[in-house]
């Protein structure tokens, strides 16, 4: 392939990628699914999208969040192979974002990322992504100790039309409320209860089913996650009750997946194939 095709051909898909994030950061990404096969992969650490329906719903969710304001920084674009009618580029990617409306105050990228883009010719002429992968080199900052501080970073909204940092600092305020009590409860009553023994194994099994759940949400899905949870949480129960355990794990499961995938539109899997 001479030299003229490929200068081309470099030409035609940085302008398909400034066209794509242009759409997202202007205008919430309506446009965004179209610019992918129908078959296309769209994955990163985090999350993997297999399909245009499944971009389009991720798209969707990210508009139903609420006011946000993104910047989708590209830079050192590359056709790394190119062939008649496929493309394989490379480019790094400086996201710069935060909740709210515009003017909101300066700060660094919330994350820099590798990206590779397989890219497919249709017989028009014009190229669809077949593939984005998200390579994450640096993400966040550093994070701030405090859990009700952290969330005031956020806009709160009200109870009916709930922000982001809503719910954060309503826990917030209810764990400082519950301590506060527990604190005047035991400095006020009469009543001298002895320490008993403290058990380790709750607290590691506790820990364990909060752990396992984090790791496996992404990879296996929600409901395999929660079913390891409930075992950790609930492991002396199972030996005794293993009936009412299951009881358990399939109300948590339906709830959260009515609740959480069906009607919030969150973008994760219940199961790792789905």
């Amino acid at each position: 392939m001479n030299s003229e095709v490929r200068i081309k051909v470099r030409h035609e898909l940085e302008a398909l990628l400034a066209d794509y994030w242009h759409d997202v950061d202007t205008n919430w990404g309506q446009n965004a699914a179209g610019f992918y096969s129908e078959d296309a992969v769209f994955e990163s650490p985090h999350v993997r999208y297999v399909g245009r329906e499944q971009i389009r719903d991720f798209y969707q969710f990210r508009r139903n969040r609420g006011p946000r304001i993104a910047a989708h920084v590209v830079t050192n674009f590359r056709v790394d192979s190119l062939q008649e009618n496929e493309a394989t580029c490379t480019w790094y990617m400086l996201l710069f974002a935060h909740d709210g409306q515009p003017i909101l105050p300066t700060a660094p990228p919330i994350q820099i990322a590798h990206m590779t883009d397989t890219c497919a010719r249709q017989p028009d002429g014009t190229w669809l992504y077949t593939r984005r992968k998200f390579d994450i080199w640096f993400e966040g900052g550093v994070p701030t100790t405090l859990f009700f501080f952290w969330s005031q970073s956020y806009r709160l909204g009200s109870a009916t039309n709930m922000g982001p940092g809503y719910f954060p600092a309503l826990l917030g305020v209810v764990l400082v409320l519950i301590g506060v009590g527990a604190v005047a409860v035991g400095i006020f009553s009469r009543v001298s209860d002895p320490i008993e023994k403290i058990s380790a194994e709750p607290l590691v099994l506790l820990m364990l089913a909060v752990i396992s759940f984090g790791l496996l949400i992404r990879p296996m899905g929600m409901i395999p996650a929660t079913f390891v949870c409930l075992a950790f949480a609930c492991f002396r129960r199972i030996r005794t009750n293993p009936i009412e355990v299951l009881l358990l794990f399939l109300g948590i499961s339906a709830f959260n997946y009515l609740v959480f995938i069906y009607a919030f539109g969150m973008p994760m899997r219940a199961f790792w194939w789905s």
